[in-house]
């Protein structure tokens, strides 16, 4: 276990390594604003995600993320999502966030 529960971290840089998921702990640090898992490996993240109510940036660049859980579209302090360099071919409702900011360049998005 990587991080404990109700872990008072707020900002986590994950970026540039060989994370082919997320840790499961990481959902379990409640007070994460800022969270940086560029550039590596995720296929997909865990459902959990929604538990990070206080996240308002979530940076997904270059990875190989095909789907979002459906537990993206509950992270309502969400503004900025960097999703650009993965390979989606959907995005959910993001209807509730706050999104100001959203990259999703380089995908395989339809519609």
């Amino acid at each position: 276990r990587i991080f404990s529960d109700q872990s008072v971290l707020t900002e986590l840089w994950l970026q540039n390594n060989k994370l082919a998921e997320l840790p499961a702990s990481i959902c379990s640090c409640i007070h994460i604003s800022y969270l940086d898992l560029s550039h590596n490996s995720l296929l997909s993240l865990p459902d959990e995600i929604a538990l990070l109510q206080k996240l308002s940036k979530l940076l997904l660049s270059n990875n190989r993320l095909v789907k979002l859980p459906d537990g993206i579209s509950k992270l309502i302090a969400l503004t900025t999502l960097e999703l650009a360099c993965n390979q989606l071919v959907e995005l959910p409702d993001l209807s509730k966030t706050k999104l100001t900011v959203m990259d999703v360049h380089q995908n395989r998005l339809t519609s």
